[in-house]
């Protein structure tokens, strides 16, 4: 049910796929991800910025569709049907 959840989303533009990469099937996102945050970090330190990174590890983000309710955007159409 993720899977086609996650192509409907994706199909209709629901998903902007620049921006989220988890969870989007062959899109190596943790990589993708890293590589920026290692970039910014590096960047900082050259140029003496501050820097603030969060590392959040969300265990199971994906294993209860009842959640998803919770996350549907205001603006997002009411009327999808995975």
């Amino acid at each position: 049910m993720a899977s086609r959840l996650t192509k409907y989303l994706t199909e209709n533009g629901y998903i902007n796929t620049y921006l989220q990469k988890g969870g989007i099937h062959g899109v190596s996102g943790c990589l993708e991800h890293a590589t920026m945050i290692r970039e910014a970090i590096q960047r900082s330190k050259s140029e003496k910025l501050n820097l603030e990174v969060v590392w959040l590890d969300l265990a199971n983000a994906y294993g209860s569709v009842p959640c998803w309710r919770n996350l549907m955007i205001p603006w997002s159409k009411p009327s999808i049907h995975p």
